[in-house]
């Protein structure tokens, strides 16, 4: 049961990741040319506390 739940909130962090990137992209926030707006997408994902718990 406590590995269940372990992988469960696993899969949910990548899954909120997955929809965060998604919808920079389609909105124009995350431009693939542009190192600068990725690298910035990914600190405010990877390094945020807010930010990830609402994407997920």
């Amino acid at each position: 049961m406590i590995s269940a739940i372990l992988i469960m909130a696993f899969y949910t962090t990548v899954v909120g990741l997955v929809f965060a990137y998604a919808f920079k992209a389609i909105t124009g926030a995350l431009m693939l040319n542009n190192a600068e707006s990725a690298q910035k997408a990914f600190s405010s994902l990877a390094g945020g506390v807010w930010e990830p718990l609402l994407w997920q």
